[in-house]
């Protein structure tokens, strides 16, 4: 490999693990904010679902971020995987969800999903949008 290349690739990957970072300790901070309320709302489950929310909506968001800073996609292919991949696995997990605890409900754990769909959303297109402009 060119030194050239392996300078793109290391500017590649320093702006992927810069990425993921943000997405990462935001979501940490956003969960750190919620636990007092899941907590008020549904207990040990409400932490529960909380957790398993975080969890299901930062981990795509981190796969699309490293696929679109390494790949390098149209705006238009971007826009149908990353959406594709993070309501895939959502609805999967909450259909999971709702057949191995039939006891949660909205507040211990669709309310938290919810919450953490829209920020991953929020922050995913705030990074893609950033990234686009610069």
């Amino acid at each position: 490999m060119s030194s050239t290349a392996t300078e793109m690739s290391l500017s590649r990957t320093s702006i992927a693990l810069r990425q993921v970072a943000v997405l990462v300790v935001s979501g940490i901070v956003l969960w750190g904010l919620l636990v007092s309320p899941a907590w008020l709302l549904a207990g040990v489950d409400g932490l529960v679902g909380l957790t398993i929310s975080a969890l299901l909506c930062v981990v795509p968001g981190c796969v699309v971020v490293v696929w679109k800073v390494f790949l390098s996609p149209t705006q238009n292919v971007l826009f149908l995987v990353s959406t594709g991949l993070r309501f895939g696995l959502i609805f999967a997990s909450a259909l999971l969800a709702k057949a191995v605890r039939p006891g949660f409900g909205i507040r211990e754990f669709y309310v938290w999903l919810i919450v953490f769909y829209l920020y991953a959303l929020a922050v995913e297109t705030w990074l893609v949008l950033r990234r686009a402009g610069s």
